[in-house]
């Protein structure tokens, strides 16, 4: 049995931007370039001009 001093969990640094008038966030790592997409619908969306997430 570990301790919890030994138990590591990786949490992934995704972009979370929101698509406009929806509910759907942007599911790719941060800082990527071009534009938004939510890997479970499959949509994608056009970066706005200085957005930061």
């Amino acid at each position: 049995m570990t301790s919890w001093k030994q138990r590591r969990v990786h949490i992934p640094v995704v972009c979370w931007v929101p698509k406009p008038g929806t509910p759907m966030r942007c599911t790719l790592r941060a800082g990527h370039s071009g534009d938004h997409f939510r890997a479970y619908s499959r949509e994608a969306w056009p970066k706005r001009a200085g957005e930061t997430q």
